[in-house]
């Protein structure tokens, strides 16, 4: 599902969201799926267009909390898995 229109210009945004290094890429997949396309794209004044996610999630960086983690902490923890 997509509101696009016919020669529209648009900013691409980039949402990072951090799962369990161990979570189900389907159903994460079935999750951004739900939030996007039965929340912000069924709303007549959403904003959100159309969206898109990668589906590998094998190359996805995967980094490690303090032991007091704070708000978005978990986003500029170190970026691969050789780090941890």
């Amino acid at each position: 599902m997509h509101r696009v229109q016919p020669g529209q210009k648009a900013k691409i945004l980039t949402l990072q969201v951090a799962v369990d290094a161990e979570a189900d890429e389907a159903f994460v997949a079935d999750e951004i799926s739900a939030l996007l396309t039965e929340g912000a794209l069924a709303q007549k004044d959403s904003s959100i267009l159309d969206w898109r996610y990668h589906r590998d999630f094998s190359n996805a960086p995967i980094t490690q909390a303090s032991s007091d983690p704070q708000k978005g902490e978990i986003f500029e923890g170190p970026s691969s898995s050789e780090d941890l």
